[in-house]
């Protein structure tokens, strides 16, 4: 039996909590360069108390511990751009079954008021589950690093 939990800025959230989202996203997700130093800082920022902050997290759990989280940011804007972001998103590696990371689509389209973006690599097999949740390509999303 998994339990889905959405945590919030209504929610205490500890820092080894959170901690162990970061950990469990950097070890699952795929055709992610970020470090867990970048990971905690979206989870932080998704659970800030701060008004020009905020978002949530929601997070699957089975009797092995975490199988699925999904990390939302809000973007503070709305019309040029979407209220929301999707910043993570990851299943437990070797589970073959897509039902937790649809399940996480679908309760952040619930959950989240506005739109939701998102950012993937261009060979994320995850592409053709967003389509099906009526995500559409709008151009791409290009960063510039500075170093």
């Amino acid at each position: 039996m998994t339990e889905f939990k959405v945590l919030s800025s209504a929610e205490i959230v500890t820092s080894m909590e959170m901690l162990r989202i970061a950990d469990f996203l950097f070890d699952n997700l795929l055709l992610c360069d970020d470090n867990k130093a970048e990971i905690l800082k979206a989870i932080e920022y998704a659970l800030s108390r701060f008004p020009h902050q905020g978002g949530f997290v929601i997070t699957n759990a089975d009797s092995e511990g975490l199988a699925g989280v999904v990390v939302i940011n809000k973007t503070g804007m709305d019309g040029f751009f979407p209220e929301n972001l999707l910043i993570y998103i990851a299943a437990r590696k070797g589970l073959t079954d897509d039902s937790i990371i649809n399940e996480l689509v679908r309760r952040s389209k619930e959950f989240a008021k506005g739109r939701i973006g998102l950012k993937c690599h261009h060979e994320s097999p995850l592409i053709p589950m967003f389509e099906k949740f009526g995500f559409a390509t709008r151009g791409t999303y290009m960063s510039l690093k500075r170093t």
